[in-house]
């Protein structure tokens, strides 16, 4: 049908052409002062050549778009074929040809900051840690909108890798990209407890309370573990008189964390003020009972031992079966030479528990007061 077509439009332009040679003639094309006459073959053989001309290019253009197409395709084909490979050779752990696929889909892909970070991940697996790092700097690069994303990215790959200081450091730029990122947060959390930055702990705690990142129970214990560390290198640091003043200037809830009160209450003990220790202690168990915190008020002898084990036989009444009690009752009774109370609260508490430190207070008692054999009995169960 086109052929027909073309031969019809070949028959007619020769027609024209014969017309116009047996019957030539002038257009003249006024304007204003200005005459043109031009004649009519010139004119049509000009309008022929301009549609031959434009017919030329659009056949050009055409083509062109066909070539770029198919070089498209093909790269689109190349990429893909090249994808996939990579992440068949990372599932099986083909780091090197992993890594080799994934370079190379990025090389010709629009979006390449992907298959770079997975070619990072294979340099990782290789030990090739400049590699990795210049995989991740290509990403950002064809990408900085992903800045965040590869930047976690890369933090978990320093973390795998052992590199806590450089993680670190990508860490503290992170938390100023993105304060609120829950996986930031939950990151720079574990790096700065491992690294014992205990002061960048304290300081990010209010968002992780704010944003739940960890549960409670984990929240608690890391603030509890900061605040313990700081207050024993103050400890360390001035003594007690410093220890005493730093505690009146910590959050009223820290002061309140139970884990936080027993470090506070053995740095007392440990350095001789039995008296702080004991007031101490007595407030946050009116407060909170708990065990580690009942454990030293044994140790934690006050002012008036008398109240202390009154105080302690009424934690009794509701706690009849508790070991540790009875053993802290028996402490505070050996302080204040009551021999016999002693004697029957350790003989409680073992009845519950075989407790080696009940087993050594109750042979020390013996020894005191001249029963070795039983004594020996008791050392030899502990």
């Amino acid at each position: 049908m086109r052929l027909l077509f073309y031969i019809l439009v070949l028959a007619a332009v020769a027609w024209l052409g014969l017309f116009l040679y047996q019957n030539p003639g002038n257009i003249e094309l006024a304007y204003q002062d200005w005459v043109v006459e031009v004649s009519i073959s010139a004119l049509v053989v000009g309008g022929l050549c301009l549609i031959l001309v434009y017919t030329l290019l659009a056949y050009i253009f055409k083509a062109y778009r066909k070539i770029r197409e198919w070089i498209t395709g093909s790269t689109l084909r190349a990429v893909t074929k090249n994808a996939n490979q990579g992440w068949s050779y990372l599932a099986e752990g083909d780091w090197i040809r992993a890594e080799a696929c994934m370079l190379k889909a990025a090389k010709h892909s629009e979006t390449p900051e992907h298959y770079y970070v997975a070619a990072a991940r294979a340099a990782q697996e290789l030990g090739a840690i400049d590699r990795r790092d210049n995989s991740l700097r290509l990403a950002l690069r064809a990408n900085s909108q992903d800045q965040l994303a590869i930047g976690i990215v890369q933090v978990k790959l320093q973390l795998k890798q052992g590199q806590l200081e450089h993680s670190l450091v990508t860490l503290q730029e992170l938390l100023k990209l993105a304060p609120h990122n829950l996986l930031v947060l939950k990151l720079s959390s574990q790096v700065f407890a491992t690294m014992q930055e205990w002061g960048e702990v304290i300081k990010i705690l209010p968002l992780l309370r704010k944003h739940r990142v960890l549960d409670q129970y984990a929240t608690d214990q890391l603030e509890a573990k900061a605040y313990s560390f700081i207050l024993r290198a103050e400890a360390k640091k001035s003594g007690l008189q410093s220890l005493l003043a730093f505690w009146d200037t910590l959050p009223r809830a820290v002061r309140h964390q139970v884990l936080v009160v027993q470090e506070y209450a053995q740095l007392l003990l440990d350095l001789g003020s039995s008296t702080d220790a004991e007031l101490i202690l007595r407030t946050t168990l009116k407060r909170q009972w708990d065990l580690g915190l009942i454990k030293l008020y044994g140790f934690s002898l006050g002012t008036d031992l008398g109240k202390q084990i009154s105080l302690a036989e009424s934690w009794l009444r509701s706690n009849q079966t508790e070991p540790v009690l009875l053993l802290t009752l028996a402490r505070l009774c050996l302080a204040h030479k009551l021999w016999g109370k002693a004697r029957s609260y350790l003989d409680s508490s073992l009845a519950l528990d075989a407790n080696p430190d009940a087993f050594a207070e109750l042979g020390r008692l013996l020894v005191f007061l001249g029963e070795h054999d039983k004594a020996l009995d008791c050392y030899k169960n502990g």
